[in-house]
């Protein structure tokens, strides 16, 4: 697995102009120590931000291929432990209304690291 000191500096696999670096450098370890967590606030560059958000519109389209292509008829679920859903739970019409797509809502430009 690649890391920071080990990964491809290929272009597709950098991080230059993602994080903006006077934000990284605000970082106060004993405020995050005593608090157990820190919210880099404002941290994502415009850049970073489209990539985000490209690849969270990605995910939702994969959750939302598999909600709709799954055949939730065939699947064995008291075999799996858990009951079979009502009919209505996976209609069409009810699986489509599930499928929310991708909204951003006016996301905050920022991240959060919190202790172990």
């Amino acid at each position: 697995m690649a890391t920071l000191s080990t990964h491809d500096d290929s272009p597709e696999n950098r991080v230059d102009n993602l994080l903006k670096l006077e934000v990284l450098e605000a970082f106060d370890r004993t405020v995050f120590e005593r608090d157990g967590y820190w919210v880099w606030e404002g941290i994502l560059t415009d850049t970073a931000r489209k990539q985000w958000t490209a690849s969270l519109q990605k995910l939702q389209q994969m959750n939302d291929a598999i909600l709709m292509d799954t055949e939730w008829r065939a699947i064995d679920f008291e075999a799996r432990g858990f009951p079979q859903p009502l009919p209505e739970q996976i209609a069409p019409a009810f699986l489509a209304a599930c499928c929310v797509g991708f909204r951003t809502n006016g996301a905050r430009n920022a991240l959060m690291m919190t202790l172990p």
